[in-house]
């Protein structure tokens, strides 16, 4: 009988393994001619960023080292250099990574550390392109400042459940915009902040991702507005192309938290869809190809009563192992 079963186990594998291919295909060179691997403004932007951020940890760290990170720096002047030569130095990334630069001198300035001429020349020439004239950035913390006190965040996170319910009040766009803004605390690996949302309210657009997504039925057409979450691959290495998914998934959670917050209902519906779907989709709600759909979001008003699926919960037991 155990050998009955292996045999049909096999067979599933086999008949199911040329549309793994053939879906893992189509995925990965998607990814890969739209990840940092291809030179666009935006992935230089996100070399930037990211690179920048390697400074800011260790400006940061615990007993600092002085003199660190001494080719990132030369790398990033650099980088800096080629992006303003080609575009210009207004962008927030650009501003960030000067920023940083400019703590970065500051701070060996301060403790009388010889750093090496060029990279000491290669940052101050950059300076005049410098908007902001403070001189650290680093955030100074003690124990009775960084905790938010009186927030019961049980019982705030308990409260928070995915609802198909919504009035027929309009969520007015600012709340939304707010929660958004206060989802993007969410962190975000190298500070890469490549997830990005839609906003779909016209009806037109409304229609259309309620008919692609089957999860909608029977509530959908009730929200007020659909959120659509995306992750812009163009913030991506080759290799890290599907952690682009789990920073998305971190984002998406804050805002659901951010969300309930602002007293939107919400019901989180995941964006898993073929390849031909894929590019239709792009092109109806005039997505940039370099992004990746991940979540959608259907938003409204609470209704004055309405009802909640309780979703039990596995036993926290079966949730943790000590090692």
């Amino acid at each position: 009988m155990n050998t009955v079963k292996i045999i049909l186990n096999s067979l599933r594998i086999i008949k199911n393994f040329p549309k793994m291919l053939k879906h893992d295909i189509f995925w990965t060179y998607f990814q890969l001619r739209r990840s940092r691997l291809i030179k666009t403004k935006e992935s230089e932007l996100a070399v930037l960023l990211v690179d920048s951020h390697v400074l800011e940890k260790g400006l940061t760290m615990p007993n600092r080292r002085l003199g660190f990170g001494q080719q990132r720096v030369r790398n990033l002047v650099k980088y800096i250099n080629e992006y303003i030569s080609n575009y210009d130095a207004s962008p927030i990334q650009v501003q960030a990574a000067l920023n940083d630069l400019a703590e970065y001198l500051a701070v060996h300035k301060k403790a009388s550390f010889a750093l090496p001429e060029d990279i000491v020349k290669g940052i101050e020439n950059l300076m005049r392109y410098r908007l902001d004239e403070q001189e650290n950035f680093s955030i100074p913390c003690t124990a009775e400042s960084y905790f938010v006190e009186d927030v019961d965040f049980e019982k705030f996170s308990f409260s928070r459940r995915s609802l198909r319910y919504y009035s027929n009040d309009k969520v007015d766009i600012d709340r939304v915009i707010d929660a958004i803004r206060i989802a993007q605390n969410a962190p975000s690996a190298c500070n890469r902040q490549a997830t990005r949302v839609k906003i779909i309210q016209s009806k037109e657009s409304k229609e259309y991702v309620l008919n692609i997504q089957n999860g909608t039925r029977g509530f959908g057409h009730l929200a007020d507005k659909i959120l659509l979450v995306s992750t812009d691959m163009s913030n991506w290495a080759p290799v890290d192309r599907n952690l682009a998914f789990l920073d998305a998934g971190i984002f998406t959670m804050n805002l659901l938290y951010a969300l309930h917050h602002k007293h939107i209902v919400a019901c989180p519906l995941n964006a898993k869809m073929d390849s031909k779907l894929f590019k239709e989709i792009h092109k109806r709600l005039n997505i940039p190809m370099s992004e990746i759909p991940v979540c959608f979001i259907t938003i409204g008003n609470a209704p004055r009563e309405f009802l909640i699926a309780k979703s039990q919960r596995i036993n926290i037991k079966d949730i943790y192992s000590i090692i």
